[in-house]
């Protein structure tokens, strides 16, 4: 809609949907300069504060919306006052069908059909064309959903901001409730559910953690990442520290300063100076694991001098690692990491963040050299060789598969391809 408007000579003032204000906030990032000022503007709110009044105002010419239908009534009403013209792209079905010719060759059509009907599984809400069913044709059923169900499995989901995450949150709790009510119906109806169907547990790291300790006996044990400021530094020394020593000092400590607002909100700590609360909260630690006694006296812990056991296994304590992918998370972990996490791979700015840590550090002192990077993207031999170079030393890669064979053939094909190579 942006790219016909602004081509025929007209301004655009764009209102996106309140669950998802940020996206066309980075896409005007990105032409920043390109356009003359006043051609692209952008409003956020909601509906009835800022949705209505645009699409009744009598400065606007023409109205364009895409989303569900009962807005899209209203919006038409809005227009209408004003004898505006108006053009709607509202949800409804969009059911896909696939013959049999489609499996008539193992090619790269047929991997296409199957990418098509996986496209359902991307829907965060947001989607007017996602495909609502499928009718596949009997004789090949059996082979298309096997085939299906594999792509499915292999969708990475997790934090939204990760640029290895496939499938992120939901736009808004009311869509994920729409979604599990969906299913609930679905089962009701006599459905077969093939694959998912429950909202996705995000345990506790910690926790989840001493499982695998008490599982392995020589794999490292790391948060990707534990959201700091949120925790009490005190009790978190001491439980990391217990991780550790019971596992014979496996412990490596991700962690980063949150992006959710609305978390902080609910615990009551105020989201604006999370930054400077994690640097705190990593002082306070480390003087807990290193020093026999401490007393400490900042801008949001205060305590006497107290003992804190167990110390982890080795002498200078857990290696924390600075998690996230912007300029100030790189800062961080210059400063005060042992490591950098960041949330980009090899080609997606990578390079720039490691020399802001480089910088960060010379300026604190430090030995840049020190400071070990972890990293993750595509999983081919090239792409983790160019890593290298940048100077990444640990390279994450996102869950290959969901049940053990689908693990083990994978990993394996990983080790052969990439790791006895690399």
């Amino acid at each position: 809609k942006l790219a016909p408007a602004i081509a025929a000579g007209n301004c655009v003032v764009i209102k996106p949907a309140e669950q998802t204000p940020a996206s066309i906030l980075l896409f005007a990032e990105l032409i920043d300069g390109i356009l003359p000022a006043g051609v692209l503007n952008i409003v956020n709110g909601f509906g009835l504060e800022a949705g209505k009044p645009l699409a009744s105002s009598p400065r606007v010419n023409k109205v364009a919306f895409t989303g569900e239908t009962t807005t899209g009534r209203l919006i038409m009403q809005y227009a209408s006052q004003n004898i505006i013209p108006v053009t709607t792209e509202l949800g409804g079905k969009s059911p896909n069908i696939f013959f049999a010719d489609i499996m008539d060759a193992d090619d790269e059509f047929f991997d296409k059909a199957i990418e098509g009907l996986v496209l359902y599984a991307f829907n965060k809400g947001e989607v007017c064309s996602c495909p609502s069913r499928a009718l596949i044709q009997e004789s090949i059923y059996d082979r298309f959903m096997e085939r299906a169900l594999k792509r499915v499995q292999a969708i990475k989901q997790g934090n939204p901001l990760d640029p290895s995450t496939m499938l992120g949150a939901q736009a808004s709790s009311e869509q994920m409730e729409k979604i599990l009510s969906y299913l609930d119906i679905g089962k009701q109806e006599g459905a077969k559910l093939l694959t998912g169907g429950e909202q996705v547990a995000i345990t506790d790291p910690l926790i989840w953690l001493a499982y695998v300790a008490a599982a392995t006996t020589r794999i490292r044990l790391a948060t990707g990442i534990l959201i700091l400021p949120q925790r009490n530094p005190l009790v978190l020394a001491k439980e990391v520290a217990t991780l550790d020593r019971l596992s014979g000092g496996r412990v490596e400590l991700g962690i980063g300063v949150g992006w959710l607002r609305e978390e902080f909100d609910a615990l009551g700590i105020p989201f604006e100076r999370r930054g400077a609360r994690t640097d705190e909260y990593v002082d306070v630690m480390r003087r807990l694991w290193r020093e026999p006694s401490t007393a400490f006296s900042g801008e949001f812990m205060d305590f006497g001098e107290l003992n804190s056991y167990p110390k982890p296994a080795g002498t200078t304590g857990v290696p924390i690692h600075i998690g996230g992918h912007s300029e100030a998370a790189a800062r961080r972990a210059g400063r005060i990491g042992d490591g950098f996490f960041p949330g980009r791979g090899e080609g997606h700015g990578l390079e720039a963040l490691l020399g802001t840590v480089r910088a960060a550090a010379v300026e604190a002192g430090r030995d840049p050299d020190a400071i070990e990077i972890t990293s993750g993207g595509a999983l081919d031999l090239d792409s983790v060789k160019r890593s290298a170079d940048l100077g990444v030393a640990r390279y994450t890669i996102p869950p290959l598969g969901f049940d053990i064979e689908s693990l083990r053939t994978n990993l394996g094909k990983f080790s052969e391809t990439v790791i006895a190579k690399s």
